[in-house]
This record gives structure tokens, C-alpha cells and sequence, in this order.
């Protein structure tokens, strides 16, 4: 995983595409290409299929690059979505690796913003 830091950031990014328009980015930082939902004009989209992700794990988010060109006029809306697993397992008076730790915090932050975020729509 390996997140910096994870500010208060809005967790959804929406834009109005350009004709030939392929390369949209987000701006917050996810863990896993599988981490975000994209619609266009409300149709869910489908990683590898229609558009691929870059920039996981960076602090300031990346790019979602569609492989068909926008025709101008949709409406794309990059959301957020991380599942809500556990992915680390301490054991009892087993080594704590910070960076396990903080991953998990980051992860669980990101869930809260999420929610936060779906309960002000």
C-alpha cells in the first residue's frame, strides 16, 4: 500500500470530457487500481476494458486514461471506493512493522472520508 499522507481531500472528481479527450485524472490517493469506480454520464465503467489506472499509491492521485476517446459532452465521475477488508493481521507479542501499521490507519481513514462523503450527498 504505502501512502504517504492521507489529507481531507474530496474523494470523487467529476469532469465535462473534450472531443478526443482520453486522460482524466483524480486527485486523491488510493492503494489499488480496483480502488476507484468510474462512470460516464452515469454508466459504470470497467477497469482493463474500458480504461486503465495510473498513479496507485501516490499522494496526489494519477490519471484514469480511457482507451476510446471521449466524443465530447459525457460526463465523467471518478469515485472512490476501497473495500472494507482487513488486510494485516498483528500478532500478539509478534513484530509491529510501521509501515503495516500505518497502512491500516491510512485505510481506515480513507474509509471514514468515504462515508462522511456518502452521507453529504
Amino acid at each position: 500500500m504505502s501512502i504517504d499522507t492521507v489529507n481531507d481531500l474530496p474523494r470523487r472528481n467529476q469532469y465535462v470530457a473534450s472531443a478526443a479527450q482520453t486522460v482524466f485524472d483524480y486527485t486523491f490517493p488510493i492503494f489499488a487500481k480496483t480502488d476507484l469506480l468510474v462512470y460516464v454520464t452515469g454508466v459504470l465503467k470497467a477497469l482493463s476494458t474500458h480504461y486503465t489506472v495510473q498513479g496507485e499509491t501516490a499522494d496526489l492521485g494519477g490519471t484514469v486514461t480511457f482507451i476510446t476517446p471521449m466524443t465530447g459532452g459525457e460526463i465523467v465521475t471518478i469515485y472512490s471506493d476501497i473495500a472494507i477488508t482487513r488486510d494485516t493481521d498483528f500478532q500478539q507479542n509478534g513484530p509491529l512493522a510501521s509501515v503495516n501499521f500505518n497502512d491500516e490507519l491510512d485505510k481506515l481513514t480513507v474509509i471514514a472520508q468515504e462515508a462522511k462523503a456518502r452521507n453529504m450527498r
